[in-house]
């Protein structure tokens, strides 16, 4: 009531912000982010900065631009729920009356702030299904949110999914390899059509198997069981878990290609370890392995498995450029070694047993000049720069966000949490 309908004007939540965000630590948190208190002591929204992204390095700075983009979309979204009601209050003149708001417009308008916030906490933890396992960016993080969306609610009536484009876009976050910011852009393919073995394989093999995990913890609650249960999936038992599976029947190029990892078979050309569990390919981690349920619009309920894959590989950088590759094992690495990741998030449909997303963050790259596949030496550089802490500025997005290089973590305690 004290804001008269208009949160954008806020002193109450960006106060609110600022003073829980002193209290628990001596910071502003989503402060300044969202705001300052000035000399004269009014509280006034922040502008949009385009270029802070690339200036900023920071841990918490950084965090704090992707929460102002998240709180603008929520204020353009309760704007667009609140705009008839304001309309009538004003009798269309825009031009509210003096004093103070009827009760009954105020509660209201609460409800509609509430059910706002409550849709976008929503599509912000809807999108960390459709997040990549390693290296995320904020422009990664916009598009599993566009993704996530669109899936329950194809059709966006009040323009949920504009906000947070518009949002992201104003303060320069630009997802990588998007050539236009429209939401048709933003989502993420579905992988082309599957043929052939590959195809059959992972229905087959993969598809059936996961129904029968999902029939295993459908009416399990226990958090403890039900992470349990996962890592028997995945390690298998008396039969073939899913590691063993992929492992096994899923050595392919057309596998290569759909994941951006290694599964050929001189694996160790690249620099990636014999898979101790089986000794027979390579090795790589299935992670995160859960059922995840949705409803949303009549006809858009999501009912499907999730899990990670995630590979590392020893290379050799040396005068800045890749020099070749070595085997990460106990002993020492070579001058110039370190272990570049990559990592894939695997969306399946229970309903139809298809792949509905692949969302990579590669170790190999598949184009006109390599199409075999090679080592990606853009993704395998940035790291290496990022961990030995140069040229922060021109770094890429992961860099950014972490702020320092590993050997500067120390100095940051925040960036301590990222080494395990």
């Amino acid at each position: 009531a004290s804001r008269r309908g208009d949160l954008a004007s806020q002193n109450l939540l960006g106060q609110l912000a600022q003073e829980f965000g002193t209290a628990i630590g001596h910071y502003g948190s989503l402060r300044d982010a969202i705001g300052r208190t000035d000399e004269d002591g009014v509280w006034r929204p922040a502008k949009p900065d385009p270029s802070a992204l690339a200036r900023i390095m920071e841990p918490h700075a950084r965090g704090s631009i992707l929460v102002a983009a998240i709180f603008e979309a929520f204020l353009t979204i309760y704007k667009t729920r609140v705009a008839d009601l304001l309309r009538i209050a004003t009798n269309g003149t825009a031009v509210r009356p003096e004093g103070e708001l009827h009760p009954d417009l105020v509660n209201r308008l609460a409800d509609e702030a509430a059910k706002a916030a409550s849709h976008v906490l929503g599509m912000c933890i809807r999108a960390l299904d459709y997040c990549p396992p390693i290296d995320i960016t904020f422009g990664d993080y916009l598009r599993a949110i566009i993704t996530a969306d669109h899936d329950l609610f194809p059709t966006d009536g009040r323009h949920y999914r504009l906000a947070f484009i518009d949002a992201f876009r104003r303060r320069g976050i630009f997802p990588q390899g998007v050539v236009t910011f429209s939401e048709d852009s933003l989502r993420f393919s579905r992988p082309a059509a599957l043929e052939g073995e590959l195809k059959g394989l992972l229905e087959e093999k993969i598809g059936d198997f996961l129904r029968d995990f999902r029939t295993a913890v459908t009416y399990v609650t226990d958090r403890k069981a039900l992470d349990r249960i996962a890592r028997d999936y995945v390690r298998g038992g008396s039969e073939q878990g899913l590691h063993k599976r992929i492992a096994r029947k899923l050595e392919s190029p057309e596998f290569e290609q759909l994941t951006g990892l290694v599964f050929r078979p001189e694996w160790d050309k690249v620099g990636v370890r014999t898979s101790e569990a089986y000794g027979s390919g390579p090795s790589f981690q299935v992670q995160n392995l859960r059922v995840v349920s949705r409803s949303g619009e009549p006809d858009s309920a999501k009912n499907m498995i999730v899990f990670a894959l995630v590979q590392r590989c020893g290379v050799i950088v040396r005068d800045g450029v890749v020099a070749g590759h070595y085997v990460p094992d106990a002993t020492q690495p070579p001058q110039g070694g370190f272990e570049f990741r990559g990592g894939c998030t695997m969306i399946f449909d229970l309903d139809t047993l298809q792949l509905r997303y692949s969302v990579t963050k590669p170790l190999l790259r598949f184009d006109s000049i390599h199409p075999q596949g090679a080592i990606d030496e853009k993704r395998v550089l940035a790291q290496h720069r990022y961990q030995r802490g140069e040229g922060l500025v021109a770094m890429d997005e992961h860099t950014r966000f972490f702020g320092r290089g590993l050997q500067g973590a120390a100095a940051e305690p925040f960036a301590l949490l990222h080494l395990g």
